[in-house]
C-alpha cells in the first residue's frame, strides 16, 4: 500500500487578488454557479444555454481551461424559522431530518500555458515537481484574462445562469473551517470537516481517501461516445409521447440529479490554439491514410478526419480537448460496488461504453482539485468541438427557494427531485422581480385532484404569515381549519357563516365603519343595486348608473347628517319617497332613461318583511374588519340564481372593506426604527365565483381586480372545469390578464383537450407538457401519500408536491367519515381539535401526555 501525504504534494501555492495560484503559476478564478431548475426549461432554453457555454469558451484566451464541477452531497433537511401552531409544528416535524441530495455547482477557469496544459498521468503532480513558465509572468496576458472573465460571466448570465465569485475563505478556508479545496480533498463537504485525510493506493490499485473507497467513471475516448448527442433529453417517467408531451432535462441528468448517491461530476474543456490542433488532426489523417493498406479502418478514420476539418472550416466551431468523469465513494466497499453497477447502467442508457477507470483514479481525482485542472491526464481527454462536447455539461439543478430575504414571506411546497420543502413566495418577490403585476390567482382542480386539500394547505400557511382571509365555500371544505384557528386564537379569529332558511346570511352594505362613504363604497353599492335590479341578460344604461349614483350621494349626506341610520330599509324608503318625487316632479326624467318605478318594484322584496328582507339589514356586531379568517358557506344557495350573485357580491364588499380600511401593521426594522407595512389580504371564491359572469357586475369586478394590487390584496377563484373559464368575456379577462398566478392540479382526463387548455389558460406547449406530468411519477417510499400541482407565476412554472404531516392530512380532509370521527371525539371527550387528532392518530388523550 502506498500512502500519500496530501500537503506535501499539493500543487497550489497561494490565493491572491481573487485568484488561486498554483506552484507553476497557473492562475484560476473560482465561481459558484446557480443553474435553472430541473424539468422547467424548454428545448430552446437548453439550446440557448449550450450556445452560451460555447460562446463563453470562445471568449477565453488560448491555453485556458474551463472546469465545471457538480457536487452532489447527502444532507438532512432542517426546518427554517420558528413554527407556531399545532399544524405548523406538525409540518416541520414531519420533514425534520429527511435525507436529500444537495447540488452545488462550481466553475474554475484557469489560465495556463503550453508547457502546463498537456500533462499526462506520468507528469501528474503526484509524480513530479513544478516549473514556472515565462509567459505566466506576462502582466498584459493576465490583464486580458481578467477582462475575458468578465465577458464570459456576462455571456453565461444572459441565459438564466448566475455566477458568484468565491471568496478567499470559501476557497482556502480559515483556521476554524475548511474551504472548498480541503472539502474536495476529503470528499467531505460538511462544516464539521477539520482534519485533512491521507490518501492510499492499495496493492490492487484501489484508491482511498481516508476511510472512503473511491471509484471513477470517465468518458475519455471518442469510441466511448454515443452515435448521437443532444443539448437535452426528456424524462421518460414524466413525458407522454402518445400525446406529444415531453418534459425536458439535461442530457446527462442520469449522471447527476438522478444518481442517488454522493458523487462529483467533472467537466473539462482545454482551450488550445486552433492552428496547432488542426495541424495535428491533418497529420493523424495522413498517417492513417498511409496505413490504409494494413487495415480498412485506417482509411475510414482518415476520411472522418478530413470531414471533421471541412466541417470546422464551414461552421467556425472551436476545437478543444474535453473530459468528463464521475467520482464516487463509500466507506463500505460492497456498497461502492453497488453504486458502480448503478452508475454503469446510467452510462449505458447514454450509450457510453468502457467508462470504468482502474489504475489512474488518483490522477483523475487530483485533476479535480479546484485550480488543478492542468494536472488532468492528457491521455484521458478526447478531441472534438466545443459545440459537440458542451452537450455533456450539466445544465440544471434542484428546485430553489423563491423568497425575498427582507420579508421572508413564503409558503412551503415539496420539490419533485428530493421530496423536501422549498419556500415559495407567490406574491411579493415575483412582484418586485417584475414576473407579475398583481397577486391574483386562478386555480383549476378536477374532482378528486386534491383541490380542497391544496387550498387548506395554502390558507393555513398564508394565515400563519398574518394574512386576512375571506373564503366563499361550497361544501364545508375548510371547517377543520376554521376549528383550529378559532381554538388557537381563543375566538379572536375564525367566523363561519352558513346560509339556511331559519338563519339566512345577513349583511349591511350601507354601513361604512369609517363614515367617509368614499367613491369605492359608492362603486360597491352601484354594482349591488344593479345586481338586485337587472337580470343577467339585461343591459345597463349609463343614465341608469348616473341616477343611482346621484341617489346614493344624496342618501350618504343624510347618513352623515344623522337624519337616518344606514341600512337597506332606510335607503329604500328614501328611494321610493323623496328621490322618486325628485325624479318625477323636478327633473322629470323620462322612463326610457331611468325607470325608477320598476327599480322600486323590484327592490321591495329586499325591504323589511319581503322574502329577502333580512339579507341587507343586518344588525350583527361581528368584527368582520379585524377578524383574520372568515368563511361564508353557500352550499344551500349554490343553485339559487337570485341569491347567489347577490350574496357573493355582498361578501366581496366585506372583503373590499378590509382592503380599504385595515390599518397598516407596525414593525421594527433592522435598524431599530419603527415602520409600517400593508397587511396581506386574500378573497378566495370556490364555485360561487360563477356569479361574477353577470354583465351587471362587470365594471365592479374589473375595478376590484385592478384595485386589489394597490392594497396588498388578491382574489383567487377556484373551479373544477377549465371549460368554465371560456365563453364569458369578463371571466376570460380575469383569467388571462388579471390572474398571473395559475395553480392547476391533475389534468389527466383532459389530455386530449390541449387546444382548449391553451385557449382557456394561456399555456404554452412546454407548460402543457409539465401540466400533463402532474402525478405521473409519484414516489411514496419513506413519504406520506401526496399529490402534485402545476404552479405558474408569470412566465415561470414548475410542478410541486403537496405533501403534509399526518396531523395536517386529518385537519384538511374533506371525507365525511374522517370529519365526523373528529367531531365525535371532540364532543365525547371534550377535546380541542388538536387533541382530537392526537387521539385519532395515536390514541392519546391530553392527560396521557405525561
Amino acid at each position: 500500500m502506498k500512502t500519500v501525504n496530501v500537503e506535501d504534494i499539493l500543487p497550489l501555492y497561494l490565493y491572491e487578488d481573487d485568484f488561486l495560484i498554483s506552484k507553476n503559476t497557473d492562475i484560476t478564478a473560482l465561481y459558484e454557479v446557480v443553474l435553472p431548475e430541473v424539468w422547467t426549461m424548454t428545448q430552446n432554453e437548453y439550446e440557448e444555454q449550450m450556445n452560451c457555454w460555447v460562446r463563453a469558451m470562445k471568449s477565453l484566451p488560448d491555453f485556458s481551461i474551463l472546469h465545471k464541477q457538480d457536487v452532489f452531497i447527502e444532507k438532512k433537511y432542517h426546518s427554517k424559522g420558528n413554527c407556531s401552531g399545532y399544524l405548523a409544528k406538525g409540518y416541520a416535524s414531519h420533514f425534520e431530518g429527511r435525507l436529500y441530495y444537495d447540488h452545488k455547482t462550481y466553475l474554475y477557469v484557469t489560465l495556463s500555458c503550453k508547457e502546463n496544459i498537456k500533462k499526462d498521468s506520468i507528469s501528474s503532480c503526484i509524480c513530479s515537481g513544478n516549473i514556472v513558465a515565462k509567459e505566466m509572468t506576462d502582466e498584459k496576458r493576465l490583464s486580458d484574462f481578467a477582462n475575458s472573465l468578465l465577458e464570459m460571466k456576462n455571456i453565461l448570465e444572459g441565459t438564466g445562469i448566475k455566477l458568484r465569485r468565491l471568496t478567499e475563505d470559501e476557497v482556502v478556508g480559515t483556521q476554524e473551517k475548511f474551504g472548498l479545496i480541503e472539502k474536495y480533498l476529503n470528499l467531505d463537504y460538511s462544516e464539521s470537516n477539520t482534519t485533512l485525510k491521507e490518501q492510499h493506493i492499495l496493492n490492487d490499485d484501489t484508491f482511498m481517501v481516508g476511510d472512503n473507497y473511491v471509484s471513477c467513471f470517465a468518458i475519455s475516448e471518442l469510441q466511448n461516445l454515443p452515435n448521437t448527442i443532444a443539448t437535452h433529453s426528456w424524462n421518460p417517467a414524466l413525458s407522454q409521447s402518445s400525446i406529444g408531451c415531453y418534459v425536458n432535462q439535461s442530457y446527462v441528468e442520469g449522471l447527476c440529479l438522478l444518481t442517488k448517491c454522493e458523487h462529483v461530476y467533472n467537466q473539462y474543456f482545454f482551450l488550445e490554439p486552433q492552428d496547432a490542433l488542426k495541424e495535428k488532426i491533418k497529420s493523424q489523417g495522413k498517417l492513417l491514410r498511409s496505413m490504409s493498406g494494413l487495415d480498412s479502418d485506417n482509411k475510414y478514420n482518415s476520411s472522418q478526419n478530413e470531414m471533421f476539418l471541412e466541417q470546422i472550416a464551414q461552421t467556425g466551431d472551436r476545437i478543444c480537448r474535453s473530459a468528463f468523469n464521475v467520482i464516487l465513494w463509500d466507506q463500505d466497499y460492497n456498497r461502492l460496488l453497488s453504486k458502480n453497477a448503478a452508475l454503469s447502467e446510467k452510462f449505458s442508457k447514454l450509450d457510453c461504453t468502457n467508462t470504468k477507470v482502474e489504475r489512474i483514479t488518483p490522477h483523475i481525482f487530483w485533476g479535480g482539485i479546484p485550480g488543478c485542472a492542468n494536472y488532468y491526464p492528457a491521455e484521458m481527454t478526447l478531441l472534438g468541438t466545443t459545440e459537440q462536447n458542451a452537450c455533456f455539461i450539466q445544465s440544471d439543478s434542484n428546485y430553489k427557494d423563491w423568497v425575498n430575504p427582507e420579508t421572508d414571506y413564503h409558503i412551503n411546497m415539496c420539490d419533485r427531485v428530493n421530496g423536501v420543502p422549498v419556500a415559495m413566495d407567490l406574491d411579493e418577490m415575483p412582484m418586485e422581480a417584475g414576473w407579475i403585476n398583481n397577486r391574483n390567482k386562478v386555480m383549476v382542480g378536477p374532482s378528486g385532484s386534491g383541490k380542497s386539500f391544496f387550498i387548506n394547505n395554502l390558507l393555513r400557511q398564508m394565515y400563519d404569515q398574518e394574512y386576512h382571509e375571506v373564503i366563499v365555500d361550497i361544501g364545508n371544505s375548510y371547517q377543520g381549519l376554521y376549528e383550529f384557528i378559532k381554538e388557537e386564537t381563543n375566538g379572536k379569529d375564525g367566523l363561519y357563516y352558513t346560509y339556511s332558511e331559519d338563519h339566512p346570511l345577513s349583511f349591511n352594505p350601507f354601513y361604512d365603519p369609517t363614515g367617509r362613504y368614499s367613491e369605492e363604497k359608492k362603486e360597491q353599492l352601484v354594482s349591488l343595486i344593479l345586481t338586485l335590479w337587472k337580470s343577467d341578460t339585461e343591459s345597463v344604461k349609463k343614465s341608469e348608473i348616473s341616477h343611482i349614483e346621484i341617489c346614493l350621494n344624496n342618501y350618504f349626506q343624510k347618513v352623515k347628517n344623522k337624519d337616518v341610520d344606514p341600512s337597506f330599509d332606510t335607503f329604500y324608503e328614501y328611494l321610493k319617497g323623496e328621490y322618486t318625487s325628485y325624479i318625477k316632479n323636478e327633473v322629470k326624467v323620462e322612463r326610457d332613461n331611468f325607470d325608477i318605478d320598476n327599480l322600486v318594484q323590484i327592490l321591495v322584496k329586499f325591504y323589511k318583511d319581503g322574502p329577502y328582507g333580512k339579507l341587507l339589514n343586518s344588525d350583527m356586531d361581528d368584527d368582520l374588519l379585524n377578524n383574520r379568517f372568515i368563511i361564508f358557506e353557500l352550499d344551500k344557495i349554490k343553485d339559487n340564481k337570485t341569491l347567489l350573485p347577490i350574496v357573493t357580491l355582498l361578501i366581496m364588499n366585506t372583503f373590499t372593506n378590509k382592503m380599504f380600511n385595515l390599518p397598516k401593521k407596525q414593525y421594527v426594522d433592522k435598524d431599530g426604527s419603527l415602520k409600517e407595512k400593508e397587511v396581506g389580504k386574500i378573497l378566495l371564491m370556490e364555485e360561487a365565483w360563477s356569479a361574477l359572469k353577470s354583465e351587471n357586475m362587470a365594471n365592479y369586478i374589473g375595478y376590484l381586480y385592478r384595485t386589489a394590487r394597490k392594497h396588498y390584496a388578491q382574489i383567487c377563484i377556484v373551479t373544477q372545469e377549465p371549460s368554465d373559464l371560456v365563453g364569458n368575456k369578463n371571466i376570460e379577462d380575469i383569467v388571462s390578464t388579471q390572474s398571473p398566478v395559475k395553480i392547476l392540479l391533475d389534468f389527466a382526463q383532459y389530455k386530449d383537450m390541449q387546444d382548449k387548455i391553451t385557449r382557456s389558460l394561456g399555456l404554452t406547449k412546454d407548460e402543457i407538457a409539465k401540466l400533463m406530468s402532474v402525478n405521473q411519477n409519484l414516489q411514496f417510499k419513506g413519504r406520506n401519500r401526496y399529490k402534485e400541482a402545476f404552479i405558474k407565476v408569470g412566465e415561470r412554472s414548475a410542478v410541486y408536491a403537496t405533501e403534509v404531516s399526518k396531523e395536517e392530512a386529518l385537519a384538511y380532509s374533506t371525507e365525511k367519515k374522517i370529519k365526523s370521527d373528529l367531531m365525535s371525539l371532540k364532543r365525547t371527550f371534550q377535546l380541542t381539535m388538536a387533541q382530537a387528532i392526537e387521539k385519532k392518530l395515536y390514541n392519546k388523550l391530553p392527560y396521557e401526555e405525561n
